[in-house]
């Protein structure tokens, strides 16, 4: 389950963290935490939780200076989708499936890459962020029918 993963992540890190001179946690969630969709169930009532703690960690840490974040991802070119395509469409291609999906639930019309994701990662762990703390940021090309 994500949420105990990054509960014992962040439980582990953090005698480092006080230690650090720019401590940061960065949860990768999913843009299903604002958005239920019954067809990934499990996924949206997990990732809502995960939500719920880098909040509270954020609050809690926020006097020793540890930042807490989530980057809410939405669909990303990753294995996991691989799998998901052959259980749902396996008669279709992978670029098939990939471009179906897209057109039905993203703005932008396409899948984005792992490179996009990693740069607001990036921007968050950076000097940069440091004023930055208990944030919800979607990289979902627009993703998720929510304000």
């Amino acid at each position: 389950m994500k949420l105990f993963s990054q509960i014992r992540c962040t439980r582990a890190a953090l005698p480092h963290l006080r230690r650090s001179n720019a401590p940061r946690v960065i949860n990768v969630n999913a843009v299903y935490a604002k958005y239920p969709d019954p067809n990934f169930f499990a996924t949206t009532v997990n990732r809502a939780a995960c939500l719920n703690l880098t909040k509270a960690l954020a609050l809690q840490y926020g006097p020793e200076k540890i930042l807490v974040n989530s980057v809410n991802i939405g669909f990303v070119v990753t294995p996991q989708w691989e799998n998901i395509r052959r259980r749902r469409a396996p008669d279709s291609t992978h670029e098939e499936f990939f471009a179906d999906l897209a057109r039905t639930e993203v703005p932008l019309g396409r899948f984005g890459s792992v490179d996009e994701v990693s740069g607001l990662v990036a921007f968050l762990a950076s000097d940069r962020a440091s004023y930055i703390t208990g944030a919800s940021i979607d990289v979902a090309g627009g993703m998720g029918k929510y304000v």
